[in-house]
């Protein structure tokens, strides 16, 4: 089991979307400071941000269009 279950599949989805990114840049969070830890935590969400809303569609949608 990757997550324990929410019963929110988008929760669960950010969950490993956001923990893939902490995986792919690397991060190890022993021996670091507040400072750089939440620097981690930026960089996971921006990378779940990017792979569950890819930044290519979500440019072409007009916005201003949607009811």
């Amino acid at each position: 089991m990757l997550t324990a279950s929410t019963r929110r599949p988008a929760g669960e989805n950010w969950s490993i979307a956001h923990e893939s990114g902490h995986l792919v840049r690397g991060h190890h969070d022993q021996g670091i400071s507040r400072a750089e830890r939440d620097q981690h935590e930026a960089v996971a969400n921006a990378f779940a941000a990017d792979t569950l809303l890819p930044r290519e569609i979500l440019d072409v949608v007009d916005w201003d269009r949607i009811a």
